[in-house]
């Protein structure tokens, strides 16, 4: 479990960024955030993630868990559209 915020938001660049302040993902970094960034693509769109994050210490691993679940998460999202569609 984790609770974030919207600290940023670029509608031009159809951007959003999420400062995450509480929860498992803050355990060992100063700081964590994600953002999400949509672009057009064909009949359909593009949407990347970024991770930007601070380690507390060089002994921190890197968060590759969470961008794992960034993965899965937009490959289950693509599923349901298509099954929309």
């Amino acid at each position: 479990m984790m609770k974030e915020r919207i600290t940023a938001v670029d509608n031009k660049n159809r951007s959003i960024t999420y400062t995450v302040f509480e929860g498992n993902f803050t355990n060992g970094y100063k700081s964590f955030a994600t953002t999400v960034t949509v672009s057009p693509n064909g009949d359909g769109s593009l949407v990347k993630w970024s991770v930007d994050y601070e380690k507390e210490n060089a002994h921190i691993p890197t968060p590759t868990a969470f961008v794992r679940l960034l993965e899965l998460t937009s490959k289950e999202l693509d599923v349901q559209f298509l099954k929309q569609a």
